[in-house]
């Protein structure tokens, strides 16, 4: 049987190529607008998710006069609702372990601290996102779920995943369901898009990073120098350094999409250089302070006062 889906303007399209143009969108705008594109879209789709489990909620106590008597209802129906069952203290732990690595590598929770500017609003967001995870929890768990109770006169359900579902279905009116089917699909599009866009980043790192720094180490325009010159005893991989011309500066940052940072990749030295001796190398390695390269330093220093008559 073909399942076949209506859209506002009375078109029928199949599930399938529903599905495929729902990705080609998904992929589109997560590769043409990067990391600003998924950050707004997730903003707007997070909007919509809190709004509809908020207005779930409003609902199912507006439908029962308030928390309190949905919450006694609710009891009086289904007693065992309100019990607690005992687990050993390994099973508290364990959950608690994979609900704490989990979290911290959902796709949501890794755009989050990518959009952040800096680490303080990085561990707001976080904050916040916890806090809103708390509340709509609460809300579902108890106020919707609750609501589903009372309007199955407290019988089983022969799928308790279709609790939600139930819920929108018999106590809200056509426009909230519509909104909270599309606050799940927007679930969906946000962890697909922020897995898409972290995907993309990793092969971008991988692949094209490495091959820029190819391409800048072996620029005529650049001079290596320091770590990856010759006789600097060190390993280059993804650093480049050397001297470049002060006519030259401007056009190799817009050619290579270069950004200042401090703790960047490429170390550019301006001055018009033609040969790079031990003792420039030496005070270049010098310059980064870190072990490896004081090292080698050191070792280029010690040769060249061994010339020394």
């Amino acid at each position: 049987m073909r399942h076949r889906t209506r859209g506002i303007l009375g078109v029928g399209f199949s599930y399938g190529w529903s599905v495929i143009g729902v990705g080609v969108v998904y992929i589109f705008y997560t590769f043409y607008g990067g990391m600003r594109a998924v950050t707004l879209t997730d903003f707007v789709q997070g909007l919509l998710m809190i709004s509809v489990v908020v207005l779930c909620g409003g609902f199912a106590l507006g439908a029962n006069s308030g928390a309190a008597t949905l919450y006694d209802l609710a009891i009086t129906l289904r007693p065992q609702w309100e019990g607690t069952e005992a687990f050993p203290l390994a099973s508290y732990i364990g959950a608690f372990v994979i609900w704490a690595t989990v979290n911290a590598v959902l796709p949501h929770t890794v755009m989050r601290i990518f959009a952040a500017k800096n680490e303080r609003q990085g561990r707001a967001s976080l904050a916040i996102g916890l806090g809103l995870y708390v509340l709509t929890a609460v809300v579902t768990t108890v106020f919707v779920v609750a609501a589903v109770v009372v309007l199955q006169g407290g019988e089983d359900l022969e799928a308790p995943d279709s609790t939600f579902l139930i819920f929108l279905a018999q106590q809200t009116p056509t426009w909230l369901a519509g909104l909270a089917f599309a606050g799940i699909f927007a679930a969906v599009m946000s962890s697909v898009s922020a897995m898409l866009l972290a995907l993309g980043g990793a092969f971008a790192y991988d692949q094209a990073h490495l091959d820029d720094v190819a391409d800048l180490r072996a620029d005529p325009r650049v001079t290596i120098s320091g770590v990856g010159a010759a006789g600097s005893g060190m390993s280059a991989e993804d650093v480049v350094e050397g001297y470049v011309e002060p006519t030259a500066v401007d056009k190799l940052v817009r050619d290579y999409v270069l950004k200042e940072r401090r703790d960047g990749n490429v170390r550019f030295r301006i001055g018009q250089v033609r040969q790079i001796g031990k003792a420039a190398i030496a005070a270049e390695l010098a310059d980064w302070g870190r072990v490896r390269e004081l090292r080698e330093a050191d070792r280029l220093i010690r040769e060249l006062l061994s010339k020394v008559p």
